[in-house]
């Protein structure tokens, strides 16, 4: 019974635990206007700075949402 009432404490000890790293893998992209810039070139990759909304797409080529 005592071993139990310890594997309870740690159980809910772990679950009290959250992992910042874990979580912040999944926060979203910020959403951009029409005609922000929603991309940025570093050298030969591309990277995505925003979300453009539903309605429009990111152009790499002119590298905003149109």
């Amino acid at each position: 019974m005592f071993q139990l009432l310890e594997l309870q404490d740690v159980l809910y000890k772990l679950q009290s635990k959250r992992s910042p790293a874990w979580e912040s893998k999944y926060i979203q992209v910020p959403k951009c206007i029409m005609g922000d810039a929603c991309a940025v070139k570093r050298g030969a990759r591309i990277g995505k700075l925003c979300d453009c909304p539903p309605w429009s797409t990111c152009s790499y080529f002119f590298m905003r949402c149109l």
